[in-house]
């Protein structure tokens, strides 16, 4: 027989729940004072990134919130990651930002008085332009505005969400079979959660006496209410972890397979991989997916 709906589909739930671990920086740690940014670097790994390494290891400090802190807010699972970067107030960086908002459409924020910045240190401006176009811009960044601000980059946990999905497209490959599209959808739970995060990161640097904390432009006025797309900042990006589609639940109406793998309605059709998590966590998915490949490895032979 041929379900009309499609495989596993009886309850349109094939491709919905598209999951990924949104990466973004959101603010710049700003020391009291030396002694505090040496204090900092050592507690955070800014002198040691994961591109020096670590006896040829590769590591990254972060932190995250307690699980009675989670609980007691109802918050997602998330990190904030620290690295090196441009500072934020550099003349370049903010050209750079007021010059994406402007791609998008948006008028930056505070608009003249950045003009007036640019202004009184358009050396940094001229010298910035002329590298931007000859090496790119990231490049020319470091180059002119230095490269040894403590950045903070969150990367967080998204919660399922029915309306993130994975669609058909209308274009056709040479076979004529059509390619896919994604409408990876974040929702106020998500939203919630990384602002929380900044704000008690700021909080404790402040309670430490070590520093406060600078929140990225876009993220200065940052509303989790906001469904909009522009809330989000432009360089905001999935970490490449896709997770559900073919989401597990026991019951049919809720998800793609079973506890097993097991695709709900036959008998014998299974599925490995990310895509039958149920959540995601804000940790990268190869370890649990290849654990729960074996697992499957072992009812199917047992």
């Amino acid at each position: 027989t041929v379900d009309p709906k499609g495989i596993g589909n009886r309850h349109d739930n094939v491709g919905r729940y598209f999951m990924q671990h949104p990466h973004v920086d959101i603010a710049e740690v700003v020391p009291k004072d030396n002694a505090s940014k040496k204090a900092l670097q050592v507690i955070m790994g800014a002198k040691n990134l994961p591109e020096d390494g670590y006896n040829g290891a590769v590591a990254q400090v972060g932190i995250r919130l307690s699980e009675q802190q989670q609980q007691a807010e109802q918050l997602l699972n998330s990190s904030l990651l620290f690295r090196k970067g441009v500072p934020f107030d550099s003349p370049a960086q903010v050209l750079v930002s007021m010059a994406k908002r402007a791609r998008r459409g948006q008028l930056p924020d505070r608009v003249f008085e950045k003009i007036w910045y640019l202004l009184k240190n358009a050396g940094e401006v001229i010298d910035f332009i002329p590298l931007a176009l000859q090496e790119g811009i990231e490049p020319a960044l470091k180059k002119t505005a230095g490269n040894d601000a403590i950045l903070v980059q969150a990367r967080m946990e998204q919660s399922p969400n029915r309306e993130s999905r994975v669609l058909l497209s209308d274009n056709k490959d040479a076979l004529g079979l059509p390619g896919l599209r994604t409408q990876w959808k974040l929702n106020e739970l998500d939203r919630r959660s990384i602002k929380v995060m900044a704000n008690k990161l700021g909080a404790e640097l402040g309670r430490l006496d070590l520093g406060r904390l600078r929140l990225a432009q876009w993220f200065e006025n940052f509303d989790p209410q906001d469904d909009s797309p522009g809330n989000w900042h432009p360089q905001m990006w999935g970490g490449f972890h896709h997770m559900g589609s073919t989401r597990m639940s026991e019951d049919p109406r809720y998800g793609v397979v079973d506890s097993n793998c097991r695709v709900h309605g036959i008998d014998n059709l299974y599925i490995a991989g990310s895509s039958v998590f149920a959540t995601s966590g804000y940790a990268n998915p190869t370890l649990t997916l290849l654990a729960l490949s074996y697992r499957l490895v072992d009812h199917l032979t047992s």
